[in-house]
This record gives C-alpha cells, structure tokens and sequence, in this order.
C-alpha cells in the first residue's frame, strides 16, 4: 500500500524547532516558520573554552551570503518558494472561497497574488550553477577592508537552504564540481582570506537542503499549503502540481540519506579547513534525528572552542534575533546574543541600495547597548567582488570606527539598576553613552544621564574624538561609603591560567573576571583587603559567583575584622552553605557590627565536593549602595549634526 505524505522539508513535525529571538516582520518571522526556527529569548549557559570568550567582546561581525543566485542578482533561496507573498506581506492577504478564483490562480500560477508568477522555479534557480563562475572572489582584498573597517569575525553561507554547496563536497550531489568552477573550493579561499587578514573565521550552514530533498517536498510554502490544502496544488521543482506520494520504506531511506549527507558535510567542514571559530546554522533537517544528526559534544571534539549558534539543536551559545533588534532586550553579563541584519536591504545582492551609515550605526550601537553583536551582512556579485557601494559604505564605518571602537569592543549591557536615557553600555567602571540621531523622537539631545550608578566618581565626560570636557552632574542616591573609601586586596596571589585573573579581580566589579585558586584540598584560602579612606562600619558582604560548575563554590568560611591586621575579631561564619542558583549570582550576609576596622578577611574553609579549583567573581563590603544616584552629562549644541556619536564617562584620574 502506498501512502500519501506531505513531506514539508522545512516545515512541520519533520523539522527540528530550533531557537532565535525574532524581530517583529512579517518576512523574518515567516522564514524562519519555513525552516523551523522558533523563538528564544535568553541563554547563559554558553561554553566557557577560553578559546571561545572572544565572541560577546568582539561588538561586530561581517555575514556573507552568496550563492549561484548572484548571477541574476536574486535573493538567496526563498524566491524559488511559491505562495510566500500571501503571508510575507505586511497585512497577509486572503484568497476569496470561489473555485473560479482557486482556478485562475492555478492557470496563471499567481501563487503570490501579485498577478504574476513566482520569480523563479526551483530548477530554474538550480541551473544557475552552471553560469557560476566567480573569475574575481578575491576575499583578503574585501575582507581586509572590512577588517579595518572594524569587523571582528565573518560568516559565509558555505550551503544555504537551496542546496548548493560553496566547496567540493563528497556529500549531497550539488555543489562546486557542478558549475564551470570544476570544483573549486570558495569555502577554503575564504578560510584562508580570513586568516590573513586577521578576522575570526565563521561557516553558515543550513539545515534544510532543498535540493537534496526536491521530491520529497512541496514547493509552496508551508503556510499557504496548510491554509489552502485541497484547493491549491502541491507543486515539484518546476511548480507544477504533483502530488507527493512515498512508501514508508521510501521515505525511511530519504531519511537516513539525509542523515548521512548532513553529517557528511558538516564534518568535512569543520575538519577539511583548520581551526574554525564559529558555525551559524541556519533551520533543521527534514529527518527526524533532529540534532542528534551532529550533536553538540562531536562538534566540539571536532572545534573544541567554536562557537556554536542555536538555530540547529535548539540550545547553544548565543541567541539570534534577525533583521529588528527586539524591544526591551536586554541581556545580563554572562548572556550571549548577536543580531544579523542586511546592510543593503536584502540579504544577497540584488542592486538594492546600502542603508545610510547612520541606521548602521544606530543599530551596531543599539545592539550593544543590549548585550549583543550586530552581524552585518554584505552580498558578494556574481563575479566574485563586493559592489562599488560597499566599498565606500566600509570606508565611512572605518573612519568611525577609529574614533569609537572602544565603545564597541569588550563592552556590555549595563547591569543591575543601572539606567540611561540614551542606549549606553559598560566597560568596567566606564560608561559609554550613545547619542543617536531622533533618539526618542528628540532631534537634538542637551544632555544625557546614568541612573543607578554605584560609584559616584567624581565623574568625567567627553565625546570620543573630541578633547573638550563635558559637564557633568551629580545627584545623591550613592553608597555612604563612596568616593572617599576603597579596598586595597593583599591575600596569596591568585592562579593565572584557565581565563582566571589574579586577587585584584574580586574587586574589579567586573564579572567577566574572576578571582581562582587551586588549592590542591589545602585550606584555608584567604583573602584580606585594607580599607583605604573613610571607615564606616561594614555591616554586610556579598560574594558573587564565577562558576558554571557548582562544585567550586565556596562551602565554608569565617569573616573577620582587625585594626592592625595582627588581632582578629570573628564578625561572621557560614559552615555549611548550599552552591549558588546560577553563575554570576551574589549572595549577600549581612551581620550586626558597630565597629569599624581597618582592614578586613575571609578565611574560606571548604568548597563544594572537594573541587580541585576555588573560584569567586566579585568579593564587595556592606553597606550596600542605597539605590545608585543620577549622574547627567550637558552635550554641547554643535553635535547636533545628525551623526552618531559616543560620550566616554569615566571617574577621574587621580
């Protein structure tokens, strides 16, 4: 008996519903329902190889798609898929319930409902491989550009959901041995482009593979096929109406071919081409292993620190809003995120025009005001080369990148209760307030402000690229204990090594970096700080967690307090703590003292299951800042050119 199955490779119960946070169009959303990708908001629970902790300090990335599709300057893969303009348009459209209507439509393949057939069939799209022949790719030329130009790492689409892959592949029967190319490998010129110029190297690959899958698909899109099942046609490869219909035995062996060409081919990709930094995928896989096709634990015995998105398993290193920064994202320090985004409206070339530099920018600033990268995408012609625009669009971010990196590089999202009236970001106790054009619906900013801020200063202001000092105003609200107090730590000197810092990171109200001992079992560990300044009564401390791994938190402990760093006075013990909720997470231990001392310690007496490895983020002493206060920065009046610019506020230099 055969069975009638509607084998959707993009679509359905066959794909993986894997994860992205997804900006509001109705284009992005739409693409991703197509290939199975569904939203996430948040995750911190990324890889922690010190060889992989370059990916939130890096701020931008240059996103490469390219394909045969370049020799008609079309979009890459979608304008093959009939029925996408019912529901990519801004309000879907609806076809009327009148079979004469279903009948036009099926006669003039107007599957769109824009009077006009699809752009192009899918064998159509395919046969432009044998026009594809790039005689002038010459990535370290454009690539070199963009690296001054900022980029940090780049990502080429080595297959996109068509089918085609960018370098000999042994697997899935469609790539470059079947262009005039004769097998030229444009995924190993990029790799090493990309090297010798000095960028990150990243690989894009889709799950979905329409070519290897075009009779066991429909080539309408998903939505309008079950919208309008029965009354429009399953369409094959040159969109004519056929019905798909495969025995269970067929579709087993489809299956398990695609099984294997997947495998195949991410594997040759991340062992044919040295080191790789990153892979981007983009949808699943039309069989039912999901991802446990290429798990993530081979991928990292394959890359051991690559970076991982999560587009294919559902879970990895950092989330993927697409197109629109989402509103209101805000990720805390040990989140990882990056936006892509077109910087020439689509994603392969298609003549469109290049977005002001300023909407880049806006939005490159945006993203890191939100914790995240911005990957700016770029479509290559089909020669090979970049169009003349975007060389002179790389020349301008470069010039502004020279004077504004710092603000993009190794920042983050400002934490806790921290507050701007413009988009802003942190870099340990600098502060980097972005003014950008219209923020708000305001057309020209006199000031700007931090709230919750929790070390007063004193406080100094300039806009990048300019000498003059800005004003800067303080409003109450900060710690008893600020300006005039700090702590000087003395404890044994901490292990370098494994990404750790030395003692002085317990102090740096930065996170990202932590205070590490391997104390062999051997206890206690100590860590002492003197008071320098004022000393007001320490009422409370709070330690903060570096772990990932809860059997390196700290356990036991005895918090002292002395005037002559001889004599001790216990003030607090914890003899048998639980592990922290989560990495990153402060406990504060509050106790009565009336007493101010000059210096004082904590004498750690036992971790969590005898780790080998002792760790802590932050060590801070109480009294806790009462709830941060206002700092506002006046801007002067000739800024309000309608550029983006980037006010550093600082605390002075003594």
């Amino acid at each position: 008996m055969r069975n009638t199955i509607h084998l959707i490779s993009f679509v359905g119960c066959w794909a993986l519903m894997v994860s992205t946070a997804l900006g509001d169009n109705q284009e992005v959303n739409g693409q991703h329902a197509g290939i199975g990708v569904v939203e996430v908001k948040k995750n911190n629970q990324h890889t922690q190889r010190p060889g992989a902790q370059w990916f939130p300090e890096a701020g931008l990335g240059l996103f490469i798609h390219w394909d045969e599709a370049s020799v008609r300057s079309l979009e890459t893969s979608w304008p093959m898929i009939a029925g996408t303009g019912i529901f990519w348009a801004a309000t879907p459209k609806t076809i009327k319930a009148d079979p004469a209507e279903f009948a036009r439509i099926i006669r003039e393949q107007d599957y769109n409902l824009d009077g006009k057939k699809p752009q192009i069939t899918p064998n159509q799209y395919w046969a432009l491989a044998k026009e594809f022949n790039p005689a002038n790719f010459h990535p370290e030329v454009w690539l070199k550009k963009a690296k001054e130009a900022g980029f940090v790492y780049a990502v080429l689409t080595t297959k996109h959901h068509n089918g085609f892959a960018m370098w000999p592949s042994a697997y899935g029967g469609f790539n470059t041995k079947d262009t005039p190319m004769n097998g030229r490998d444009l995924v190993k010129e990029y790799v090493t482009a990309c090297r010798t110029v000095g960028l990150k190297v990243g690989l894009y690959f889709s799950g979905p593979d329409w070519h290897f899958d075009r009779d066991y698909m429909n080539f309408m899109y998903s939505k309008t096929a079950k919208k309008y099942a029965g009354k429009l046609p399953e369409l094959g490869p040159d969109h004519e109406a056929r019905p798909l219909k495969h025995t269970p035995e067929e579709i087993t062996t489809h299956n398990q071919a695609v099984v294997d060409m997947v495998r195949g081919q991410i594997t040759e990709l991340l062992t044919n081409y040295g080191k790789i930094d990153l892979i981007w995928f983009d949808g699943a896989p039309s069989c039912l292993e999901r991802g446990d096709i290429m798990p993530i634990e081979r991928i990292r015995q394959l890359q051991p620190d690559i970076v991982i998105n999560p587009r294919f398993h559902g879970h990895a290193d950092f989330i993927t809003p697409e197109g629109k920064l989402p509103d209101g994202l805000h990720l805390k320090a040990d989140e990882w995120g990056e936006l892509c985004s077109c910087w020439a409206i689509n994603w392969s070339y298609t003549q469109k025009p290049f977005r002001p530099l300023n909407n880049v920018l806006t939005e490159l600033v945006r993203c890191r005001a939100a914790g995240i990268n911005n990957l700016l995408d770029i479509g290559p012609m089909m020669t090979g080369d970049l169009p003349p625009d975007a060389y002179v669009n790389l020349e301008k971010l470069s010039a502004w990148m020279k004077i504004n990196s710092e603000s993009i590089y190794g920042t983050r999202a400002l934490q806790g209760k921290e507050a701007a009236s413009v988009p802003a970001s942190s870099k340990g106790d600098i502060r980097y307030l972005y003014l950008v054009p219209d923020w708000k619906g305001k057309k020209e900013l006199t000031s700007a402000s931090l709230s919750g801020i929790r070390h007063p200063g004193p406080y100094q202001a300039r806009i990048l690229g300019d000498a003059r000092e800005l004003p800067v105003k303080m409003d109450g609200g900060f710690s008893p204990t600020q300006p005039e107090t700090s702590l000087k730590v003395g404890s044994p000197s901490g292990h370098k090594g494994n990404g750790a810092q030395g003692v002085e990171s317990s102090v740096d109200e930065d996170t990202s970096s932590k205070w590490c001992l391997p104390h062999g079992g051997r206890f206690p560990i100590i860590w002492q700080a003197a008071v320098v300044g004022k000393r007001p009564p320490v009422t409370s401390y709070t330690l903060t967690s570096a772990n990932d791994m809860p059997d390196r938190d700290p356990q036991a402990w005895r918090f002292l307090g002395s005037n002559d760093g001889s004599n001790w006075t216990q003030l607090d013990e914890r003899k048998d703590e639980t592990v922290w909720e989560k990495r990153f997470s402060p406990r504060t231990f509050t106790f009565s003292n009336r007493t101010a001392y000059a210096c004082y310690r904590l004498e750690f007496l036992d971790v969590h299951n005898n780790a080998p490895m002792f760790q802590l983020a932050e060590i801070a002493l109480g009294p806790e800042p009462v709830s941060g206060g206002t700092i506002t920065v006046s801007l002067p009046a000739d800024i309000a050119d309608g550029s983006v610019r980037v006010v550093k506020l600082s605390p002075q230099t003594k």
